[in-house]
């Protein structure tokens, strides 16, 4: 005997058991960038602590680092005035120079061009200074690179974390994921 039956296409519903652990997709160890002590932690500065991209978590004590700018800007005004002293100088070197009738051109030293490079190299120092004062004193604060939350932390206020100490470990909680082994006998499905 032979049973026909046509085959019909639906929907099946198959049970394949299987666990596995939530990891988050975006982990991010965050670490000091600055040495200093810690004058400030948010609320949510706790394992489990919710926030907000650009939220502060937590501030470094900024008082050298806002010397070290002040002082930088000093630099770059003390240098600026270096390199309009030396222009001055040769400006006044080639009067001096056709004043006193040479027939050759002046050299160099007479234009002071050794003197100008070297003042003019030592403001772009100063300005490379001041803008790494800059850099380091906004790196007294940690914020929040993206919505999330604090998985842990390894700091607290007052505190003192010397550079590249990690301040707290965070992920994003916009997508987690999960992945889940499947026995061999359920791969087929």
């Amino acid at each position: 005997p032979v049973e026909v039956t046509v085959a019909k296409r639906q929907d099946v519903s198959l049970g394949v058991v299987s666990q596995g652990t939530i990891e988050a997709r975006t982990l991010t160890s965050a670490a000091s960038e600055v040495s200093g002590k810690v004058i400030h932690v948010a609320e949510c500065f706790e394992a489990g602590g919710r926030f907000k991209e650009g939220d502060v978590l937590l501030r470094i004590d900024p008082a050298d680092y806002e010397a070290a700018l002040a002082q930088a800007k000093a630099a770059v005004a003390d240098a600026e005035l270096a390199l309009q002293v030396e222009e001055a100088k040769g400006a006044q070197s080639l009067r001096d120079w056709k004043k006193l009738g040479r027939r050759e051109g002046p050299s160099a030293l007479v234009k002071r061009e050794p003197q100008l490079v070297s003042a003019s190299a030592r403001l772009d120092a100063a300005r490379a200074g001041q803008e790494k004062a800059a850099r380091d004193l906004d790196r007294t604060i940690l914020r929040a690179p993206y919505d999330g939350r604090i998985l842990r932390t390894h700091t607290d206020l007052g505190s003192f974390v010397p550079m590249g100490t990690p301040l707290a470990d965070f992920y994003a909680a916009d997508a987690l994921e999960v992945q889940l082994p499947v026995p061999l006998d359920d791969l087929r499905f």
